[in-house]
């Protein structure tokens, strides 16, 4: 699966999912910047590919060093294809100075609920957007009625 997120303090990002909220302290890296988010999620590298669901939620730059990034992800994605259409996940973590590492899976709902594990990222380079290449390992069991 992949994230695609357009940054709407981009130039030529014609239609941004996610919107700055909080200007941090005046610091060049602005310790405190919170964005709201609504990532489309697809199986190819490709923004207008078959959307598969959606990453709602917000980041947060949690560095207050002054010099680089770090920020804080809370989401919860929506599926909205096929078998796990309306199911979610509850992810957090972090990334920042390396464009790769792993977030966690704390929670989810309908086809994972009772979720938990990892989705391990990297990050794609290109145009007018950043591609989140996303490789998710989840444990769930599933309710009975």
């Amino acid at each position: 699966m992949n994230l695609h997120q357009l940054p709407d303090s981009w130039p030529n990002v014609p239609n941004p999912n996610e919107l700055k909220v909080i200007i941090g302290r005046g610091s060049p890296v602005e310790f405190g910047q919170t964005k709201v988010d609504d990532w489309v999620i697809t199986m190819g590298t490709d923004p207008n590919q078959k959307i598969v669901g959606r990453a709602h939620g917000f980041h947060m730059n949690a560095s207050n060093d002054h010099t680089t990034y770090i920020w804080y992800i809370s989401h919860i994605y929506e599926l909205q294809d096929d078998w796990f259409a309306g199911s979610t996940l509850q992810v957090l973590g972090i990334h920042g100075a390396s464009d790769s590492g792993q977030w966690s899976i704390v929670g989810g709902t309908g086809v994972f609920t009772n979720a938990h594990g990892t989705i391990k990222f990297s990050r794609v380079v290109g145009g007018n957007e950043v591609t989140w290449a996303l490789d998710v390992h989840v444990f769930y069991m599933q309710e009975t009625s």
